[in-house]
């Protein structure tokens, strides 16, 4: 994992209720067939070759399951948890929860979403759990949505109001996502609390070479890698 302190990853959940990582609901980018994880039940999932249209190093690699990761990153990372929510989801926040629950990572977990509804639902089930709204595009007063703890922004609308107001509601923000070591600079300037990137090594050294003009701490409290393409 690259000494990331923080890993992000999304999910879906089978026909048969089980929570797997995947960026896509659809598998016909990583597997060829035309199918759709809900669709699908775990057993049939496990069939499928989700590895060789990357590289042959990877071939008959199998969908992970949640479950399946946060044992590997108990000990390791945190992990920052996109619900990707379909019509066709079954108490998908409850079964998140439960999972979480089950690896005891509820302090090491941050659950996001596009949506609102899955938020709202995983604070009606768990206050105390720690949620964040994701958003292309940061208009009116995203400072002020009760079901959200923090705020991950594409890092082309994030700017210094934006974060100033942010923090003046006691939230925090996230950029996502950054691939190149120039808009490094201009982010930490902003004084946002983290960027998410596919990149960590890159991360790293635009970090080192970065000039700390806002007075932020010498490295980010997290270190984001986001796996698009499990």
């Amino acid at each position: 994992m690259e000494k990331t302190e923080w890993v992000e990853l999304d999910v879906h959940q089978t026909r048969d209720g089980v929570i797997v990582v995947s960026h896509d609901d659809n598998l016909k980018r990583i597997s060829g067939e035309d199918v759709c994880v809900h669709d699908l039940t775990y057993d049939e999932i496990l069939r499928m070759d989700v590895g060789s249209w990357f590289s042959e190093d990877y071939a008959d690699l199998r969908l992970a399951t949640l479950d399946d990761v946060l044992k590997v990153c108990r000990d390791h990372s945190k992990v920052q948890i996109e619900i990707k929510p379909t019509d066709y989801d079954d108490h998908i926040e409850e079964a998140i929860l439960q999972v979480i629950n089950d690896n005891g990572m509820h302090d090491q977990v941050l659950i996001l979403s596009l949506k609102p509804e899955p938020l709202k639902r995983i604070k009606e089930l768990d206050p105390t759990m720690i949620t964040a709204y994701c958003m292309v595009v940061a208009m009116g007063r995203i400072d002020d949505i009760p079901f959200a703890d923090y705020y991950s922004v594409e890092e082309s609308n994030v700017n210094p109001e934006l974060v100033s107001r942010v923090h003046a509601s006691g939230g925090q923000i996230f950029a996502w996502t950054v691939n190149s070591d120039e808009r490094v600079q201009y982010l930490v300037d902003c004084g946002v609390d983290a960027i998410l990137t596919d990149d960590p090594t890159m991360m790293r050294n635009a970090l080192d070479k970065t000039k700390y003009t806002t007075g932020l701490a010498r490295y980010f409290r997290l270190y984001m890698e986001e796996l698009r393409e499990y």
